[in-house]
């Protein structure tokens, strides 16, 4: 899918008003206009990674929910975001269903083959931990009384479920016609899953800090809350905003919704929709805010030099933060204006008429504190 500027597909930033509640009711009235990023989301989300591959260790990435990559609805994003099979990352999926387990590690194989951080957990995401949740599912036998078409095109049983048995109940309803809730009650099976907190799965998996965050479930926005409370803030961020019609439809959801993306605009997140899917990508984590803006607006290829922060305090850490502000004003000077000196033999005529850009390297932007001076501070990666 291509886009004819960010501007038709960018929710808000931290420089641009978020829509109100009204806009994602909108929206999703024609889904599938929006189900595939388009080209240039994926490029930035690219970059946001690339910037992670840079800061000297191996990226994180917890993906909740992702059964969808056994039934390839989520594959198109995991193609053209990890389509490079020689670069690793830490790769954790956890995933209630039981029944896509051996897939899902079938997936991560395919996708990450020469990591050997990668794994599957069948686990149900809770709010605390437990020593069990019931997990809910169709069972093949559903199969003897009704057709795939009856069913409104569920082809794979197993798959289908939930932790919450009046959603699954009313999800496949809404498909169906002529079928009650009564007669899908024998072919509902009930399993027990290991039930885990956010912070015991992140401490488990070892996921700290962590990169990118997918969350593929039907209350995702009661996920991404309880990941920001951490104070977990990804690079990157995918997460359905919307499961289906007779949610968005509810005003009072949709009004969460615009709380939920003005809160991670003010959090430094650029935000992007398609269908029932957000993006959010931070800007520290690919460029300064305005060099982005100015990379997406013009299509001119920039130079972007990276400043690792050092993991623990070092007396190199000084000297690196030194480097980074001398760098700083030195191409800040050598964009001022020539003056003309006194003395002949420095100077010509012709520089009187040229621009120091035409001859030095152009500052775009740099890492700023609030108030907009260099960030020149200890553990932190510093951009030029």
């Amino acid at each position: 899918m291509q886009c004819e500027g960010l501007a038709n597909v960018r929710l808000c930033s931290p420089r641009l008003d978020c829509p109100p509640a009204e806009h994602y009711q909108l929206r999703y009235v024609q889904p599938w206009l929006y189900a595939r990023p388009c080209e240039e989301v994926l490029r930035l989300a690219r970059q946001a990674l690339t910037a992670l591959r840079t800061a000297g260790r191996l990226p994180t990435l917890l993906h909740v929910g992702p059964k969808d990559l056994s039934n390839n609805r989520t594959k198109p994003f995991y193609e053209a975001l990890f389509g490079n099979r020689s670069d690793c990352l830490q790769a954790v999926m956890v995933e209630a269903n039981p029944d896509v387990a051996t897939l899902l590690q079938q997936r991560l194989t395919e996708y990450f083959s020469p990591c050997p951080d990668r794994s599957v957990l069948t686990a149900a995401l809770c709010s605390v931990d437990a020593e069990a949740a019931s997990f809910f599912s169709l069972s093949e036998e559903v199969y003897t009384k009704y057709s795939v078409q009856e069913l409104g095109g569920i082809t794979t049983a197993a798959s289908y479920g939930s932790l919450n048995l009046h959603f699954l109940l009313q999800d496949i309803l809404d498909r169906t016609t002529g079928i009650q809730a009564e007669d899908l009650m024998p072919f509902i099976q009930e399993r027990s899953v290991t039930c885990i907190s956010p912070s015991s799965l992140l401490q488990l998996e070892s996921l700290e800090p962590l990169d990118m965050l997918f969350l593929d479930t039907a209350d995702g926005l009661g996920m991404l809350s309880a990941f920001l409370s951490l104070g977990v803030r990804p690079a990157l961020l995918r997460f359905h905003w919307a499961w289906h019609l007779r949610q968005i439809a509810d005003p009072g959801y949709a009004a969460k919704v615009a709380e939920a993306v003005a809160f991670l605009a003010a959090e430094g997140y650029h935000l992007y929709q398609y269908g029932e899917f957000f993006v959010a990508m931070r800007s520290e984590a690919v460029l300064p805010a305005s060099v982005l803006d100015l990379h997406e607006t013009s299509g001119n290829e920039v130079a972007i030099k990276v400043y690792k922060a050092l993991k623990e305090s070092h007396r190199g850490e000084d000297v690196r933060l030194q480097k980074f502000c001398r760098q700083i004003q030195v191409l800040q000077n050598l964009q001022e204006p020539f003056d003309q000196v006194t003395d002949e033999t420095l100077w010509h005529p012709q520089l009187a008429a040229t621009k120091p850009s035409k001859l030095f390297m152009t500052l775009l932007d740099y890492s700023k504190d609030k108030s907009l001076n260099p960030r020149c501070y200890r553990r932190r990666q510093a951009f030029i």
